[in-house]
């Protein structure tokens, strides 16, 4: 097993994880975009650190009556409040601008007080471009070594035509600060290393998730149209006005065939339309009399075709739900009630219960069909794992449909669950999904 020489403590991880997602305000955000946020903020943590270590240096070393401690302290604060200019902007470039900027006004400061371009501090100036080469652009880095550039003319000329005043910085103190500047840069470089490697190899696993995506969705198509579109072909011979109604079996393969292209295309559309955030939500408040009624309409036909009674309940009628109507109704509770149905055997009974909580509506999706198998449970919400199952007649999926109901649940802010139901009741057997979903008032 590989030595990992550098790992961030989980305890860690999981702080700087909450953060994030404190303060990026939208919690449908890529992962990659709060891993990027998250490594900020670790970043952000060690700059202020070293920041605050110098301004207490350099009120040791020339007391309160000098402006350097009281310059410092300024920065030092402006430097703090990053996350807050994150919050209010959701942008990266700005942050990392302002957590550059209260730097270099730091050490520049510094640097006029102790020697100009010949300051011990003088290193810290090369360091700017690294930050804003992790948060901004190439158009941002340009700007920051410019600036540099123009900070380091303006020091050497001021100290040419003698503009800067007199370095009483103590001899001690001087070797001290040249020792620090190249540990702690060193640090700091490491810091930044460690994360900009950390991020490329996320960026990597995503791009060869995305890859894995385009051959399922290639194999699907493939492989998974051909049937209905073989079944079609051939029964559609048979189907000439004479003897129609001596063959009607012919009639109902096309239409189960055309509806499994149906269906597949469908969900193979929705998931790429996700994928490439054209999903729009319209949150507004859903009844669950709404829902309930759709349901009925919908899965009349199929809950017939194999002999299956669906039971509605709510804890009260006038529950509802804080989300988009169209999502809810057609995507949501659609595909969750067509997989209970998928997997149910005939002459049995499908359940659907609402309840709420404090925050959520707690919707309950039960079949007594064959259980999902344990090994698929943490796999089955996720688009790049192999998990589709055969139904209790036969039927077929794509893979798809929990993905898309798991990404438009976390859109809304809700959460979902899935077990079976003999391993939570060894009297029961079946699935159980469960949804969560904000509440609000009708």
């Amino acid at each position: 097993m590989p030595i990992r020489i550098f790992r961030i403590p989980s305890g860690m991880t999981a702080f700087y994880d909450s953060f994030a997602r404190k303060i990026s305000r939208d919690e449908s955000n890529p992962e990659l975009f709060f891993i990027r946020l998250r490594s900020m903020l670790m970043l952000w943590t060690c700059t202020t650190i070293v920041m605050w270590i110098y301004v207490f240096y350099c009120a040791t070393a020339w007391g309160l009556n000098y402006p350097v401690p009281w310059g410092g302290l300024i920065f030092t604060l402006i430097h703090c409040t990053v996350p807050l200019i994150f919050y209010y902007t959701q942008s990266f470039s700005v942050a990392g601008i302002a957590l550059s900027l209260s730097g270099l006004c730091f050490q520049t400061l510094f640097c006029f007080y102790t020697g100009g371009v010949y300051s011990p501090a003088a290193i810290w100036l090369t360091f700017h471009p690294v930050i804003l080469g992790f948060f901004g652009s190439t158009t941002l880095i340009v700007f920051q070594v410019l600036l540099n550039f123009s900070i380091v003319i303006g020091l050497y000329i001021a100290g040419k035509v003698g503009l800067l005043p007199v370095d009483i910085l103590p001899p001690t103190y001087r070797d001290g600060m040249i020792i620090s500047c190249y540990v702690l840069l060193d640090i700091l470089i490491a810091c930044f290393t460690v994360a900009a490697i950390r991020l490329n190899k996320e960026k990597n696993r995503e791009l060869n998730d995305a890859r894995e995506l385009t051959e399922n969705l290639l194999r699907i198509l493939c492989h998974d149209i051909n049937n209905p579109l073989l079944i079609i072909k051939n029964s559609s011979k048979h189907l000439t006005p004479e003897d129609l109604a001596a063959n009607p079996k012919y009639a109902d393969r096309i239409k189960r065939a055309s509806n499994d292209i149906q269906d597949l295309t469908r969900s193979v559309s929705s998931w790429m339309a996700y994928k490439d955030g054209k999903i729009t939500l319209q949150p507004t408040n859903v009844s669950v009399k709404e829902i309930v009624e759709h349901i009925h309409f919908s899965f009349e036909d199929k809950l017939k075709e194999k002999n299956l009674t669906l039971v509605c309940t709510a804890q009260d009628e006038n529950l509802c739900i804080t989300g988009d109507k169209t999502a809810v109704c057609y995507q949501l509770f659609s595909n969750l009630i067509s997989n209970a149905i998928k997997f149910s055997f005939e002459h049995t009974t499908v359940e659907l219960s609402f309840s709420e909580n404090d925050r959520f509506i707690v919707a309950q999706v039960k079949d007594n069909g064959m259980g999902i198998k344990p090994e698929l449970i943490n796999r089955v919400f996720s688009p790049y794992a192999h998990t589709t199952m055969r139904g209790t007649n036969d039927e077929h999926g794509t893979g798809f449909g929990l993905p898309i109901v798991a990404a438009l649940i976390q859109k809304m802010n809700g959460k979902i669950t899935i077990a079976n139901r003999a391993q939570l009741n060894q009297d029961e057997r079946g699935t159980v999904v469960t949804v969560y979903l904000p509440k609000a008032s009708c």
